[in-house]
């Protein structure tokens, strides 16, 4: 709970000083992500109008988020870091603020009947995004096993 609070003060801190440029609130899209839909809480509990933190949160399916930031049809967005630097790469020009969710052991690799173990996907057919968090948990699952990313299609 400290952590949260610490965490919120932190945020709202960060989310005054932003409505202080603006004046029209500050327009954050978040999405369905545990990580996220905190500041949910925050908005239904009125911290920040208790605050006097002017913002509107907006809510989005992911990827519609994350469009409606870089068509600047609102002023943040709630991201995974590998798809910040996607969104990077479009040419908006984007800094990274807050860092609310970590996903220390969340992550897994989902496989059909039958497969067992890392060992099991030789030969198999892997389906990643490359260059982001499932890239490198195959990488580092295959390593671990004596395998190589060769070793899966």
């Amino acid at each position: 709970m400290k952590s949260f609070s610490r965490l919120g003060s932190a945020a709202l801190g960060l989310l005054a000083l932003c409505g202080l440029a603006n004046a029209e609130p500050l327009k954050i899209a978040y999405s369905d992500w545990p990580g996220w839909v905190a500041w949910e809480i925050g908005v239904q509990k009125g911290w920040f109008k208790e605050a006097g933190v002017d913002v509107e949160f907006m809510w989005f399916d992911y990827v519609p988020s994350m469009d409606a930031y870089v068509a600047g049809k609102v002023d943040a967005v709630c991201m995974t870091n590998g798809d910040a630097l996607v969104t990077g790469a479009t040419g908006k020009p984007s800094v990274g603020i807050l860092i609310n969710d970590y996903s220390n052991g969340n992550d897994m690799i989902v496989a059909a009947p039958g497969i067992s173990s890392l060992k099991d996907l030789k030969g198999k057919k892997v389906g990643i995004e490359e260059g982001f968090v499932e890239h490198l948990l195959l990488l580092t699952g295959l390593e671990k096993n004596g395998m190589a990313l060769d070793d899966v299609t």
